[in-house]
């Protein structure tokens, strides 16, 4: 038989063998666990699938949607400023070039 393990809180000590602790303490446990939401399961991907960035530099902007990065500067495209970088979330290239599709034209900052 293992040594009882002892546990002293100052105002009340006890001392349990681990045949009787162990069977407490993953009951606590699974009560605990039970407690805690679950995740969301991220959505599978699938095969092939790559991730994109949020997120790109002022030079890949440019080139993501075609002009030079001096264009770029004139475009009302809403920036990230992170520090001294500028960057450019993909979804706000994209709403931009949608904009353009329908015939709105270059429109600057």
């Amino acid at each position: 038989m293992a040594d009882p393990i002892v546990i002293d809180t100052g105002a009340v000590r006890v001392s349990l063998s681990s045949e009787v602790l162990r069977p407490l303490v993953e009951a606590a446990v699974r009560e605990a666990l039970a407690a805690v939401p679950q995740q969301a399961k991220p959505a599978e991907r699938t095969e092939g699938a790559e991730r994109r960035p949020l997120a790109v530099s002022h030079r890949e902007a440019a080139a993501l949607i075609g002009v030079s990065a001096r264009l770029l500067d004139d475009l009302a495209i809403p920036v990230v400023r992170a520090g001294r970088r500028r960057l450019y979330r993909v979804a706000d290239l994209e709403a931009w070039l949608e904009h353009q599709v329908h015939g709105e034209g270059r429109s600057a900052q």
